[in-house]
Order: structure tokens, then sequence, then C-alpha cells
């Protein structure tokens, strides 16, 4: 859900190509990646990009979460988890200092005993249970128009216990806790601000909430703990954009976003099937966003390759 209208622009700054291409490993403006063909336009004739703010033009486009069909002896492979964000707009958007947030809260009854625990019932404010920034001083990381950035949990190929290929991802969130992170040194490394897990940041594969936010929203978080957990609550002013998912179709009270950030939630068929979220087409050649994730996303298997 894009959110669109709800603040002015925010300059914040973020990863990605300028011109028609997207970001490569590396993730520095101007370097080959995907996107639409074509030249940089900005280098070609050394004019400066147009820019345009991120809200309104960035969209959370695909979801992965639910981690690998079980195979070559594995049952529970989730390091293969990414998601993708997508420029819809007509300039390109500087996605240095941009958040990447995980909202505070179960995804369902998964353990006897289990009870709704989000935060969800201020529209004003968000809770977050995990926060890692996008890396890059303001003009260095631009994403173009049309263009598309992988962020995944280990940068890697994954064969043979998932089909997916994130060796070309620009952006990782490599751990550096000393518990066994692999760091892919062709990846740019996200900038962890909020994490308490273990050696990567998991997000559950029963159903992550995951916000895009302007830098200036976590400046100042109120810090707390709930169920033992470290928790930041931040202004939902500002809000890029949002996909919340969970465990099923009967988890409604779990949700973690008010209604009002989106109205709905999404869900794939069950853990480790290999299943992703694919925002849906609008039949105009663009996105669908109406700030409802169960309206806005459809099930299919990940995109192989960024």
């Amino acid at each position: 859900m894009g959110c669109r209208g709800m603040t002015a622009a925010m300059g914040a700054a973020v990863a990605c190509a300028v011109g028609a291409t997207a970001c490569a490993p590396g993730g520095r403006a101007g370097e080959e990646g995907t996107g639409a063909p074509g030249g940089d336009s900005a280098r070609d004739t050394g004019a400066a990009p147009v820019l345009v703010p991120p809200q309104g033009a960035l969209l959370i486009t695909e979801l992965y979460y639910a981690g690998a069909v079980p195979t070559a002896g594995i049952d529970r492979y989730y390091a293969d988890q990414f998601v993708t964000i997508t420029n819809t707009g007509d300039g390109a958007v500087d996605l240095g200092g941009l958040v990447l947030g995980e909202v505070f809260g179960l995804a369902g009854r998964i353990n006897a005993g289990d009870t709704p625990n989000a935060e969800a019932a201020d529209p004003a404010r968000i809770t977050l249970q995990g926060a890692f920034r996008i890396p890059g001083a303001p003009g260095e990381r631009l994403l173009a128009p049309g263009a598309s950035v992988r962020i995944c949990q280990d940068a890697a190929n994954h064969a043979p216990y998932s089909p997916v290929e994130s060796l070309d991802a620009p952006l990782e969130a490599f751990v550096d806790n000393g518990r066994g992170d692999l760091d892919n040194p062709r990846a740019d490394n996200l900038e962890p601000l909020l994490f308490s897990g273990g050696s990567d940041w998991l997000w559950t594969v029963f159903g992550p909430s995951l916000v895009l936010l302007p830098g200036e929203a976590v400046a100042e978080p109120e810090r707390a703990r709930l169920d033992g957990w470290p928790v930041w609550r931040v202004p939902a002013a500002g809000l890029i954009d949002a996909v919340e998912a969970l465990r099923s179709e009967n988890a409604a009270d779990y949700k973690r976003l008010h209604p009002a950030l989106d109205a709905g939630f999404a869900t794939v068929s069950g853990t480790y099937t290999g299943e992703a979220l694919h925002r849906r087409s609008d039949g105009a050649g663009g996105f669908q966003d109406t700030n409802d994730s169960g309206a806005d996303f459809t099930v299919a298997p990940p995109t192989i390759r960024p």
C-alpha cells in the first residue's frame, strides 16, 4: 500500500540506478542492473536527474518470506527471503537513508496460548521490532523510474535448497555479530538500527508486516520493551509503503497496522511453500495500490533473479 497523500515530500535517499537501469551489485548509480533497457541519461548528457519524493513513487511489489519447499535434505530454509521495491514515479528516487522496518506482533496463533499482541490501535504510530537503513549519501543511490531493487536476507545463490538466485542483488541484511552470517562483498549492507535477533534478520515465515519509512521517522523513536522484545514506536506520518502478511485468513485479530495504514492483509498457503506475494497489475501497465494488502497482492512463486 502506497499511503499516497498521507504526507508531503520528505527528501530521503535510497539505492539504485539513474536513467533506465537499476542497481547493480554495490548499488551505485548508473551501473548495470534490473530495469528498462537504455542508457543512463544523467551520465550521457551531464544533466542532473529529475528527482521525485519517495511517497507516491515507491511501492513494495514483491515479498518473499515463507521459505523454500523442503529439498536436498533441508526442511526449513529461509535464507532466501527478499523484498522488492519499485519506482512507479516519473522521476528518480533517492533511496539512501530510507528505512525498512518490521512491525511488532505475532502473525497469528502459532503456539497454544498465543493472543494478539500488536499495537495497531493508533493510526498515527507504528511499533517496530526491527529496522534497517539503506546506505548511501544523498544522490548516491538513485532508483530510476520503472526500475526495481531487491533487498534480501542473503545476497547468494541459494541452490540446491531454493531456486532463488540473489547473488547479484545490490543490498543485503548482513548482521556482523560474529554468529556466522555470510557477507557478499558485491552487495552493500543495510545498516542495522534496531535488531535483537540471531545471526540474520529473519522475517517470520508465518507472515511479516514490513514498512518503508523516511529516515526522519526513526530519528527520535520512543523506546520500549514488549513481550521481552525491544521495540521502537515511530510516527506513521511520511509512511512510504507497507505490506501486511499474516499466517492465515483467520488471523485478522493479529493485524499489526491500523486499517488507515493498511486496510487488510495478505497470506500465502503456508510455511515453506516457496510462495511469494506479488503486487497485482492495475490493468494499465502499472501496479494496483488501494492501501489494502489483501486486495493488492496475489500469491505466486518468487521471482528467481533480481
